[in-house]
């Protein structure tokens, strides 16, 4: 037998004893911390919203929906979305008139993609933050102003973020009611004496979240 055929043996033999005793090693007592951990649980959520706000120095009620995606019980991803419920604000500054010489009555809607972070939520009464952010418009309800259309109504966007802070409460397994406040940021809203100032304020949020937490 050659030298080489003695020591393909020898070298095969240290190779396995090398790898068995790495697999038996122990593992390093230092854990990787990672955002999402692996296996990961899957949830989501659908709620009606009431916000009750200010527009203008009036006091309205945005009514909306929001839901989302929940990984691993505690983050969010979602979208929400709500439209001006009060049907008394109406822009003084603007030269449009009604038959009754009244201003018209304005209409807004916003929403966008949002973005949440749920802590304990386990306990029965908890603390929840969530992000808002994406776009609106805002225009008039023309009806009753002569020779306007609704396709005429003067409009426009603007861009919209809004984050929040409620306390949610697990009513059961799978529903949850939440109280909150938050602050509405607007800007580029020009319309007909209306501005971003006009627009903005601080909210206080009701929310029933049904879904699997």
């Amino acid at each position: 037998m050659t030298r080489t055929n003695l020591l393909l043996p020898l070298v095969a033999l240290s190779l396995a004893t090398s790898l068995t005793a790495a697999a038996q090693a122990p593992a390093s007592s230092a854990t990787e911390q990672t955002l999402f951990r692996a296996p990961h649980t899957n949830g989501g959520y659908g709620a009606p919203v009431q916000r009750f706000s200010s527009v203008a120095g009036n006091a309205v009620v945005f009514s909306g929906a929001e839901g989302g995606w929940i990984i691993n019980h505690r983050f969010v991803i979602g979208a929400a979305g709500f439209g001006l419920a009060t049907q008394n604000v109406r822009n003084a500054g603007s030269a449009l008139r009604d038959s009754r010489g009244r201003a018209p009555v304005v209409e807004i809607g916003y929403g966008g993609i949002t973005l949440g972070y749920v802590q304990n939520p386990a306990r029965l009464v908890h603390l929840s933050a969530q992000a808002l952010v994406g776009g609106g418009g805002i225009t008039y309800d023309v009806q009753g102003i002569a020779g306007m259309r609704a396709e005429d109504a003067p409009s426009d966007a603007f861009f919209v973020a809004e984050p929040s802070v409620q306390a949610e409460v697990n009513v059961t397994s799978v529903l949850r009611f939440a109280l909150g406040g938050g602050y509405r940021f607007v800007s580029g809203a020009r319309l007909d004496g209306l501005r971003d100032a006009d627009l903005r304020g601080a909210s206080l949020s009701l929310a029933l979240k049904l879904g699997r937490f």
